[in-house]
């Protein structure tokens, strides 16, 4: 049999890639499942030439005994937990250079981080060469769930929506094996159906997924079913609600010690203290969020927090105007679109801003927008920003109602 674990090292000495070892030999994909031990019985004629690329004997790279796979396993578990620790943009595009040598566990999680950055292309790639290392239905429901977020991401909901009814499906087949997933493709269903206005009965739905997940002592699911139900009583300004719902999801969170769930419970908090006039509580509430934000970098959720933390600051209007002006560019930096969008809109509804600094903002994210290619907030902000020069400049005014009119056409020929 071939020595994956040998030839993934001798590859790594010599510096070669998938692609250029498995030239004129074989797919890099082949290369790639050899090393990962998945396939050991090769055609002699690739071993020989295999080794010649290698510059060694073709005995070198063949197992004289059934030996496991141990050290594999543990170059694969040092490639996850490496995985675990990074937030930073340009680390994750370096570590996923080499997805094709990482399992379907690491790849997951790849995929997961690069849909927080919007690397939806590369994201792409991953789940489609993840889906040929697939075997278990486990493996695909958990595909499911990847690609649901990658469809949602890029705001094409009704696909998200239709391959979770396919994931739903195949759980169907034998529910008591996935009680766990299909909790998760459940929940799924349920949130997206609420972003798509189709859904009924949405607190009994809600409350019944509670109930699931209680029966399944799954804590995690609990804090994010009570913030997905805090969420709701807040949108419905039913404050006391969404503080009850909020604190629930804070007892179910530190019970799982989950850092990330805990402090998106204490942000949901301060917003809805807010509405309740208890400012203090509510500073108190997103200081607590920031808190635990740094500690496990979040810079995601940070800009979140810091925004209503500067927006309820009792500070002077030029003061407001130039954190906010940071913290926009703060988001920029990391490449989080809703936040931009976000952070400008409320920056135009600022009655003392100046009308030039306003289109200074505006023509910035237009075109960082054009960049990203997302014709979505294009169409919303082209629109926005007509609305604002209406009065100051009537053909600017024009000019923007038709550019938005275009991106809205384009959006809808792509069917999204």
């Amino acid at each position: 049999m071939i020595d994956g674990v040998k030839i993934r090292h001798l590859r790594k000495q010599k510096g070669l890639t998938l692609k250029s070892l498995a030239e004129g030999i074989t797919t890099p994909a082949t290369i790639s499942n050899i090393e990962l031990g998945k396939t050991l019985n090769i055609n002699v004629d690739i071993i020989e030439s295999i080794a010649a690329r290698l510059n060694v004997p073709k005995e070198n790279i063949i197992k004289e005994t059934n030996r496991d796979n141990t050290s594999m396993e543990l170059i694969q578990k040092f490639s996850y937990f490496e995985l675990t620790e990074m937030s930073n943009k340009e680390e994750i595009l370096k570590f996923s250079e080499n997805f094709m040598e990482f399992n379907l566990e690491t790849n997951i999680l790849l995929t997961k981080k690069m849909i927080k950055f919007n690397l939806l292309n590369e994201a792409r790639t991953v789940i489609n060469y993840s889906t040929k290392l697939s075997t278990t239905t486990e493996d695909k429901l958990n595909l499911i769930l990847m690609e649901t977020s990658l469809y949602s991401q890029n705001n094409e909901l009704s696909k998200a929506l239709k391959v979770l009814h396919q994931g739903e499906i195949i759980i169907n087949e034998n529910p008591s094996l996935y009680k766990e997933l299909h909790l998760k493709i459940l929940t799924n269903i349920l949130l997206l159906e609420k972003k798509l206005n189709i859904l009924e009965n949405f607190t009994k739905r809600i409350d019944e997924l509670i109930i699931f997940a209680k029966e399944l002592k799954n804590n995690e699911a609990l804090a994010s079913l009570y913030i997905q139900k805090a969420v709701y009583h807040y949108s419905n300004k039913e404050y006391i609600l969404s503080v009850e719902s909020s604190y629930e999801a804070l007892n179910f969170a530190k019970k799982n010690n989950d850092y990330q769930l805990t402090a998106v419970a204490w942000q949901n908090l301060g917003r809805a203290f807010i509405k309740l006039n208890k400012k203090d509580l509510a500073i108190t509430s997103f200081n607590f969020s920031k808190d635990i934000k740094v500690r496990i970098n979040d810079v995601h959720g940070l800009i979140t927090t810091n925004f209503y933390l500067i927006i309820n600051s009792q500070i002077s209007n030029e003061l407001l105007i130039k954190k906010l002006e940071n913290l926009y560019l703060e988001a920029k930096s990391i490449d989080s679109s809703e936040h931009i969008k976000a952070i400008l809109l409320y920056l135009s509804d600022l009655p003392f801003i100046s009308f030039s600094k306003l289109n200074k903002l505006y023509e910035d994210t237009i075109d960082y927008f054009k960049e990203q290619g997302n014709q979505k907030l294009l169409s919303e902000l082209y629109f926005k920003w007509a609305v604002l020069t209406e009065e100051n400049d009537p053909t600017h005014h024009i000019n923007l109602v038709m550019q938005g009119y275009q991106y809205l056409k384009e959006q809808h020929n792509k069917g999204k």
